[in-house]
This record gives structure tokens, sequence and C-alpha cells, in this order.
């Protein structure tokens, strides 16, 4: 693992995982457009992440589900697209 340029004398290079554990997310069984009584939990796909806009809402079964403060990012293929801070939606960019 390659060191940081400038960085604070006091930090280290870590892995990602020696510092918080992670998962990867999965698509809802059901997934339906506009919230409801059957679907209320809103799903984070890019849309949400770029504009913010939650669109398509699910039951909460067989999916991950994001807790207040938790990172989320964005990961397909080898790139982290975007972390967003989950917090009353707060969106971070990078």
């Amino acid at each position: 693992m390659s060191e940081v340029k400038n960085m604070p004398k006091h930090w280290q290079v870590k892995k990602l995982a020696e510092v918080c554990t992670y998962s990867k997310g999965k698509m809802p069984q059901v997934l339906e457009e506009g919230k409801s009584k059957r679907c209320s939990i809103p799903y984070i796909n890019i849309k949400a992440f770029e504009k913010g806009i939650f669109a398509e809402y699910t039951n909460g079964i067989k999916c991950n589900l994001c807790n207040d403060d938790d990172l989320l990012m964005v990961w397909d293929g080898a790139d982290v697209v975007y972390l967003v801070k989950q917090r009353k939606v707060q969106w971070v960019r990078p």
C-alpha cells in the first residue's frame, strides 16, 4: 500500500477492512415506484445519490438496510464513485 503525499505524520494508511465493516447492497425482492403502505423504505439508487431523489421504495425484505451515521458508497466494479454519510439525508460527495 502506498503512502499518501502531504499526509499528517500522526496519520496512518490502513485498508478499509481494518477500520470498518462493510457489506455490498442487494437488490430488494420487492421494489415499487412511489411510496406505499406496502413499500415505505426508500431504495437508494444512483438517482438518490446524484440528486437526492427517492423514486423507488421497498418493504425491506432480502436487502441491506442502512442506519443513521452509516457511510454509504456506490461500489460498482473497481470504482468508488460516491460517498454518502447517512444522517437525515445529508449528502457528501468526494
